[in-house]
């Protein structure tokens, strides 16, 4: 329960059928002792309309508000509820239906459970007052259970307790969604410092922070230096492009072919948000690199990473072109293992 009401737009189609159930029963009550005949019984026929008034307010707009702040809605249900307690004044005729008092009630209730506690208990216990002072001065000699009106007060209790039961489980639920929520901020501030974390790594074990400081400390640039440099370059675009490979025994390995002039190309075909850590397996990393390894200078080496669902193990494809013209394409498996019979048209 999000919010601070049990009674949602959602709730005014039974909220209706309620009330007006409810208020059959004294009007029904009343048709067949005849009483809505007599004129001195006029008491009974603006109860009548006070309980309409309250049906009304039932549908009246939940927004409408006044320049206190106060809305509409609770206000002209519990003036329809006094109106309609003033059955009571019938309370020593045959005229009195119990049941339109429980009506006046029930309305001081729908308030109580729309939000507003105070208004709804305070009306409903006073009429509740009124009428038991009503029954010790009009009526002889009455009955402990006459004057204490047991049902009106139960309705009116349970309404509180269940009022009080959906602010506990509101409150639960906020500390839940609070919880929840500096949880997932955590959770972002990990990923950012592990990628980060990783960021970092990856430009010191490509050398280009080394490469740099070579540069500054001796002002040449130098064919090995050059090449260091363009490795470093390559090293960074791996880690940008392809950080599920940036695994220590392939990376020493690509940047050791690079280094004898072998072309490595890494891709991931995969699309979507990966996890930051993600990170293939110490089989797979041994293949890849024995591939990497038996690359000679001019051959060109493309590993990809093939697209799949998340969570899914990663595999490879790899293609070697060597400078003798010939191939080879085959696919690894997250265990290393060949994946048989590989349709290259399937790899794209």
């Amino acid at each position: 329960m999000s919010t601070r009401t049990l009674l949602g737009r959602g709730a005014r189609g039974a909220l209706l059928w309620i009330s007006l159930v409810t208020l059959s029963a004294p009007v029904v009550g009343g048709m067949v002792k005849g009483s809505f005949a007599r004129a001195d019984n006029w008491p009974l026929h603006v109860a009548v309309v006070g309980a309409l008034l309250g049906v009304t307010g039932l549908l009246l707009p939940w927004e409408a508000r006044l320049r206190t702040g106060l809305q509409w809605r609770p206000l002209v249900i519990v003036a329809a509820a006094v109106i309609t307690a003033s059955v009571v004044l019938l309370i020593d005729t045959p005229a009195y239906e119990p049941s339109m008092f429980t009506m006046a009630v029930a309305l001081c209730g729908f308030v109580i459970l729309s939000g507003h506690a105070k208004l709804g208990a305070t009306v409903g216990f006073v009429l509740i007052a009124a009428r038991g002072i009503a029954v010790v001065m009009i009526v002889d000699s009455p009955g402990i259970l006459y004057v204490v009106d047991i049902y009106p007060i139960l309705m009116l209790s349970l309404a509180l307790v269940w009022l009080h039961y959906a602010h506990v489980r509101a409150r639960r639920e906020a500390g839940f969604r609070a919880r929840s929520a500096i949880a997932l901020r955590q959770l972002q501030k990990r990923e950012r410092e592990l990628a980060q974390l990783r960021m970092h790594t990856s430009v010191a074990s490509s050398g280009a922070r080394s490469a740099l400081e070579r540069i500054v400390a001796t002002e040449e640039l130098t064919p090995d230096l050059a090449l260091d440099i363009r490795i470093a370059e390559a090293a960074l675009r791996d880690h940008i492009r392809c950080a599920v490979l940036e695994h220590p025994q392939l990376t020493d390995a690509i940047a050791a072919a690079r280094r004898r002039g072998a072309s490595v190309l890494l891709l991931d075909a995969r699309s979507g948000a990966r996890p930051s850590g993600e990170q293939i397996g110490d089989g797979l990393a041994q293949e890849l690199a024995a591939c990497v390894r038996g690359a000679s200078a001019q051959d060109q080496v493309t590993i990809r990473v093939l697209s799949g669902s998340p969570g899914d193990p990663v595999a490879v494809s790899v293609l070697i072109d060597r400078a003798d013209g010939s191939d080879d394409l085959f696919v690894l498996e997250a265990d290393g293992d060949r994946r048989p019979d590989v349709d290259p048209r399937l790899l794209g």
